[in-house]
């Protein structure tokens, strides 16, 4: 990624046609489930050894947004982040991320396009205590944020927003629980559960040396089915954020290795 890749040429969405389901870590049917389901899988969690940051965990806020809006999390005061995936078999950019945010942390804007899918999309920003999508003149509204910027309701689904300790813990929908979330002391996200509309449990495994992450394994389990992945980073930026990270999975529905580039690049406050 050069650095004149900048959001604004890289981040061309159309409004959606309706709410996307899984999330940029996650794999949508049997097949193809478990590739999108694991292409949502945090994998920025590896930190530099070279910078003081590395120490630090995530902010809450920071830790929640990624897990519920399911982009990568990032260290720092960040003021936006771009991400993107690239499947080394073509060498094309399949799924775009652009996330920025307040000086206090709290989420500005929201950009995510799926190439790969068909270029399903959606642009989200904050208006008072909503992010709201426009096409045109048209708003529609997707996420209730409180006086705190939690995001506490999906719009569109119908969904209650729970948190624990400050960090998201539950979704609930006519008060059952349809996704729950798990967290170690760093504010890294180690596991996933959701009993509709797919039933599937993902757990992250953050490998260290001395303190600091340096890979990342990822497993899900669906039904019989099952899958992995392990990721690597490189680069890192003094906030002990990569730049790009090496992706390889392997699934239970065929014999063959996926080999995916995970590319970034943050700006601070």
């Amino acid at each position: 990624m050069s650095e004149s890749e900048t959001e604004s040429n890289l981040m061309q969405v159309r409004y959606p046609n309706s709410n996307r389901g899984l999330p940029f870590k996650t794999l949508s049917n049997i097949g193809s489930f478990f590739l999108i389901l694991l292409s949502v899988i945090p994998t920025t969690a590896a930190a530099s050894s070279n910078s003081a940051s590395t120490q630090e965990k995530y902010s809450d806020a920071m830790a929640s947004y990624a897990a519920l809006i399911e982009f990568e999390p990032m260290h720092g005061n960040v003021k936006n982040t771009l991400q993107l995936v690239k499947y080394l078999e073509d060498g094309k950019v399949t799924k775009k991320y652009f996330v920025s945010f307040a000086a206090n942390g709290c989420v500005e804007s929201i950009k995510w396009k799926n190439v790969y899918n068909g270029g399903s999309s959606v642009s989200l920003k904050k208006i008072k205590d909503k992010l709201i999508s426009f096409q045109g003149t048209a708003e529609d509204e997707y996420y209730q944020l409180d006086s705190d910027c939690k995001i506490i309701k999906n719009i569109k689904t119908n969904e209650e927003y729970i948190y624990e300790n400050n960090l998201i813990s539950e979704i609930r929908k006519d008060g059952d629980v349809v996704k729950s979330f798990k967290f170690n002391s760093e504010n890294e996200l180690i596991e996933i559960a959701q009993s509709t509309p797919y039933k599937y449990l993902l757990k992250f495994d953050y490998l260290k040396n001395k303190n600091i992450t340096t890979e990342i394994s990822t497993s899900v389990l669906m039904a019989d089915r099952s899958a992995s992945e392990k990721v690597t980073c490189f680069d890192f930026d003094t906030n002990g954020n990569p730049s790009h990270c090496d992706l390889i999975r392997k699934t239970s529905l065929e014999d063959k290795i996926v080999n995916i580039k995970h590319l970034y690049k943050t700006n601070y406050y």
